[in-house]
């Protein structure tokens, strides 16, 4: 009968626990046995007893000095205590608690009034594989210099004015956010960005928090992982009565060009075109401008054929086209969209656009640049492209709009847009994702009427 099997470490990806963001240990069981396999029994305990610095006397502590159990709330008052640490060790004083006055003047801890502490009481308060601190655990956010930035994590804004525009009028609200995917959110991509703040653990429960502030009647998501949509997201936003359905570009891609093996190899990069209204992810690689083009010209074709098979026209039923196009304004997939047409900058190198027709019928227009959510923004200009947003997407290496939504101006009308996130807070923690917002980009949210 074999021996059963030990733990040989356990660990923590987050080392800074944040209030609502669920903790999930990793298991390493000994001699390389998969942790699956086994029956593992958890236990998590809260500690009862306020602790306050050995040094300064404050809450709430962020250091523990395991020699004797001293707790500090700061690297200043753990640096200062830090001087008797030898005087500790050569006399032998390994109790638990704060020092006697004795043990201080051997310890360098002169001049300063404690009160004695108490042994540690702990409550167990779950026995599941996953925990979610909440108020009661008092875990707060650090900055890399351990100064305190409470607890807030997302920006819940308005619509311009005090009132929503279509209370008595019938209309939707449209949401499109690229929720910046866990392959992507690295330590190398974003090291700007607290290590804590970057694992899908913490983002998942912020932006979901995020996303149902929003209350949108229609979400628009882009970089979202399989397993992420099919473990988190469908069953927690079905919670809310949101569902999805996605259509591949590589499907298209396959229908359209199966008998050119150089083509297909080359449309083949797994972007997603999810259709509720119709929203998609633009391949991001600048190499690839004219793949971008392909997409947002089949994404169109699709649109009409839609619309034609449902109604037998592409003008009597209203359109919104949104997401992460990867494209700038005045680019050739904006320029599709927004004119009706366009003549490619950098031509067909590679021959992918040769049997494409390069322009639609449907009357499209941004809902950013028709009604503006930032300080140049005219409703009287009809130069277009230059009133979206100065950026959607706001990175250290990058900083651009790169995210629409594009509506038939003649079967909708805009009745109110999401404010766009105040630059300050982006720049608080340098750039994007940050612990106050966990996507690289920015969602874009949008109100809109029926004509009649």
């Amino acid at each position: 009968m074999s021996s059963p099997p030990t733990i040989s470490r356990l660990r923590l990806l987050s080392d800074q626990p944040v209030e609502g963001c669920e903790l999930t240990p990793d298991i390493f069981l000994a001699n390389g046995v998969p942790a699956h396999t086994c029956r593992l029994e958890y236990k998590w305990y809260r500690s009862i007893t306020k602790m306050a610095c050995s040094w300064c006397g404050k809450t709430p502590v962020i250091m523990q000095r395991l020699t004797d159990d001293s707790y500090f709330c700061s690297v200043a008052c753990f640096t200062n205590a830090w001087q008797g640490h030898p005087n500790q060790h050569r006399t032998g004083l390994t109790s638990s608690g704060v020092r006697t006055e004795t043990a201080k003047q051997a310890e360098g801890w002169v001049g300063r009034d404690f009160t004695e502490t108490t042994e540690q009481k702990w409550v167990e308060v779950s026995d599941v594989s996953t925990y979610i601190p909440s108020l009661d655990d008092a875990v707060t956010p650090l900055s890399a210099d351990g100064s305190q930035k409470g607890i807030a994590k997302t920006l819940k804004t308005n619509y311009p004015g005090t009132n929503r525009t279509n209370a008595n009028r019938l209309g939707f609200t449209l949401l499109t956010y690229n929720v910046l995917s866990e392959i992507y959110a690295t330590a190398d991509a974003y090291p700007y960005c607290a290590a804590w703040a970057l694992p899908w653990n913490y983002r998942r429960r912020n932006i979901m928090r995020e996303l149902i502030n929003y209350r949108a009647d229609i979400m628009c998501l882009q970089e979202v992982q399989a397993d992420h949509f099919e473990n988190f997201l469908e069953p927690e936003l079905a919670k809310y009565n949101y569902a999805g359905h996605d259509v591949e570009f590589n499907t298209i891609a396959r229908q359209r060009h199966s008998n050119d093996r150089n083509v297909l190899n080359r449309l083949l990069k797994d972007n997603v075109a999810q259709l509720l209204v119709a929203n998609t992810h633009i391949n991001a690689s600048p190499e690839f401008a004219d793949v971008k083009l392909w997409q947002t010209q089949h994404l169109v074709l699709e649109i009409e054929r839609m619309l034609t098979q449902h109604s037998g026209s592409t003008s009597t039923i209203p359109v919104v086209a949104a997401g992460d196009f990867n494209s700038l304004p005045g680019s050739d997939p904006h320029t599709l969209l927004a004119n009706g047409l366009v003549q490619p900058e950098n031509g067909d190198p590679s021959g992918v656009l040769a049997t494409l027709p390069l322009r639609h019928s449907l009357p499209l227009r941004s809902a950013m640049a028709t009604v503006g959510a930032h300080a140049n923004a005219s409703a009287e200009s009809h130069e277009l492209q230059r009133m979206e947003p100065p950026y959607t997407n706001y990175t250290t290496s990058f900083v651009g709009t790169l995210d629409y939504i594009f509506y038939t101006v003649d079967r909708l009308s805009v009745g109110g847009l999401l404010q766009m996130v105040d630059d300050r807070q982006v720049q608080e923690h340098t750039a994007l994702p940050s612990p106050l917002f966990s996507s690289d980009h920015t969602p874009l949210l949008s109100e809109f009427h029926f004509k009649r």
